[in-house]
């Protein structure tokens, strides 16, 4: 799905781009403010330190997995081709991973193996860079910073180890686990922020179809789960929207 948006905005972009017909229109707007809805899924992910900071750890794999994103947002429209834009998106955000420590001076190992989701309010507030590439479409290139707050969600994932009985023969054990996502038996903060940046195309002065990135710069990290060692994680996500937008009647 999210390579078909891809192709989708990337060619009304290609189809419709003529050097020579790109305006930048530095004029004063029609409406000064504009609400746009819009609608969508994103793939998320936190990346993390821990081969590098927790002992032992031989394996630290995190894998993009797709949730939901939905919003409401504003255009101020400063002239033609600029705007700063702000909004409200609800993000439910879902990886997953699978962690391989081996035990010091042993062949025993802990693997975890687990899936995690989270729900996010986000608010962004971007510049938003405006080009009319033809009389029907046009481009956008929006950038600025993202404050996000996260709450529910859970993490659960299944522990399995190797343990030596009394008799020297070896068994491997294995425990479901499940966890809050934040909180006191969370790992992960609540508070979160960072730069969102993308792409867009509005058709017909209405119809809408975006590409942003979502890059963290807070640690995403409230804790450790594996040890005491200082460890980062950073929050990541690609966000494909479609929407519609309607002029307000404000002047």
């Amino acid at each position: 799905m999210k390579k078909t948006l891809s192709v989708i905005l990337l060619t009304i972009v290609g189809l419709t781009v003529d050097a020579q017909s790109i305006v930048v229109d530095q004029g004063k707007p029609e409406n000064t403010f504009e609400l746009g809805v819009r609608l969508g899924f994103n793939t998320s992910n936190v990346t993390n330190n821990y081969t590098e900071a927790v002992p032992n750890m031989v394996q630290a794999h995190n894998n993009w997995q797709e949730g939901l994103t939905v919003g409401a947002l504003v255009d101020m429209n400063i002239y033609n081709c600029f705007a700063v834009q702000t909004g409200v998106f609800y993000q439910r955000r879902r990886s997953d991973y699978q962690d391989l420590l081996i035990k010091e001076g042993s062949a025993s190992f802990e693997y975890y193996d687990g899936k995690r989701h989270a729900n996010y309010f986000q608010i962004p507030i971007m510049a938003s860079f405006r080009l009319k590439l033809n009389k029907y479409i046009e481009g956008q290139v929006d950038f600025g910073p993202y404050f996000a707050f996260g709450f529910g969600g859970k993490d659960k994932f299944t522990m399995y180890e190797t343990l030596t009985n009394e008799g020297g023969g070896v068994a491997i054990v294995k425990a479901p686990v499940k966890a809050d996502y934040f909180g006191g038996h969370g790992v992960y903060n609540s508070f979160d922020w960072g730069f969102k940046f993308g792409i867009g195309a509005m058709v017909l002065d209405h119809y809408y179809v975006g590409i942003h990135y979502d890059a963290g710069a807070r640690n995403a990290l409230d804790r450790s789960p594996y040890s005491a060692t200082s460890v980062t994680g950073i929050n990541k996500a690609w966000n494909f929207t479609l929407g519609y937008n309607f002029a307000l009647p404000i002047k």
